[in-house]
């Protein structure tokens, strides 16, 4: 959710993609298994090519995860589940949270960048957070909510006190 990725970026990372120094994580290459071959590619745009910062609490936990991983290398990935497994898991939490629509990494990552838009983040900004090419995929992902239109009403009546009534 915090870093927005994509579910290929996410599979695809390695242990040496992290700076726990920085706090940063290195998106460079996407993970796809076809035909039951593991395949490690570069991101369809340079866009996607990015680094982002990561909030304390998440790369303190991937710290302890990365941690945790007996014997890992620093090329080797560090979430070895499959899309599907990924899925199933975010749908299973997000039912026992109480949510009602279904999770998935996709709607994490929709979810973050209406988060940051609503929080007075650009449309720019959040687009290069989440490796977007184009402004206009971002607004795709861009969703407002019954608050955010009750705060336009509340702006516009302020504004509105100043106007003379006849």
């Amino acid at each position: 959710f915090f870093c927005g990725l994509r579910t290929s970026e996410t599979l695809a990372l390695l242990t040496s993609d992290f700076d726990f120094t920085r706090k940063t994580v290195s998106i460079t290459k996407n993970y796809l298994r076809r035909n039951g071959e593991d395949i490690v590619s570069t991101p369809k745009t340079e866009s996607s090519n990015r680094i982002l910062g990561m909030p304390d609490i998440v790369a303190e936990e991937l710290k302890k995860y990365i941690n945790s991983l007996y014997g890992i290398g620093p090329n080797e990935r560090i979430f070895t589940v499959s899309r599907y497994t990924l899925r199933r898991v975010l749908r299973i939490a997000g039912k026992a949270a109480g949510i009602e629509t279904e999770v998935s990494p996709h709607s994490l990552r929709h979810s973050m960048a209406t988060l940051l838009m609503e929080n007075g983040y650009s449309l720019t900004d959040v687009g290069k957070r989440l490796g977007h090419a184009w402004y206009g995929s971002t607004l795709r992902y861009v969703h407002t909510y019954n608050s955010a239109q009750d705060k336009m009403v509340e702006t516009l009546n302020e504004l509105s006190k100043d106007i003379k009534k006849p």
